[in-house]
Order: structure tokens, then C-alpha cells, then sequence
């Protein structure tokens, strides 16, 4: 799913249904009052997450407003690591790992 800003209600069944899909989540998961999105991360198991940019768009804190690029992807992982409470590193290695099983390097 791309630039996921779903909800849990919409995220589970396709979680459920589709054991090959994997979420995406942009830099919106930074900005404030976004409890919903911060519940749909939590539901999502590690090995179905993805970072992504959405770039132009959707950059993170402190760049919000400003074109997103994928120099910007480590302040979406700072905030994706201490939503799923595991370690950047985790978080890194485990993402690398879940692209790797979709694009096949």
C-alpha cells in the first residue's frame, strides 16, 4: 500500500487477506494529530513495513512543506523505530530486508 494513511480498520483485512502486501509510510507519521495513522503503524508487523517518500510530497519534521527526497528517509525511520519500539538499526535491517523480498535484490 502506498503512502499509507489508513486506517486499522481498513489495514487488518488486507493484512489479513493478502499475505504478500506490504504497507508504505511516508513522513506523515511525523506531523502532529495524526493518532490514526500512529494506531495503523502499530498494527502492522514489522516484516510488512516499508519506508517510502511520496516525494514531492508528504516530507517529515522539520521539512514539512518542503520537497520530499529520500534524503530525508531517516527521519521517517527515527519516528517508525519508536512507534514499533525497536532499535533504528532493527528497523533498518528489517525494511531492507522486506524490499529485498518485493523487488527481488
Amino acid at each position: 500500500i502506498h503512502c499509507c494513511t489508513s486506517s486499522v480498520n481498513m489495514i487488518k483485512p488486507l493484512l489479513a487477506n493478502f499475505p504478500n502486501l506490504h504497507v508504505g509510510f511516508t513522513g506523515v507519521i511525523t506531523f502532529k494529530n495524526v493518532d490514526e495513522i500512529i494506531e495503523t503503524v502499530k498494527s502492522v508487523p514489522l516484516n510488512r513495513l516499508l519506508l517510502e517518500t511520496d516525494g514531492p510530497y508528504m516530507a517529515p519534521m522539520p521539512f514539512r512543506g518542503a520537497v520530499a527526497h529520500s534524503g530525508m528517509i531517516p527521519f521517517t525511520a527515527v519516528k517508525l523505530a519508536e512507534i514499533k519500539g525497536v532499535s533504528l538499526e532493527e528497523l533498518m535491517k528489517q525494511v531492507r530486508t522486506n524490499t529485498k523480498n518485493i523487488y527481488g535484490f
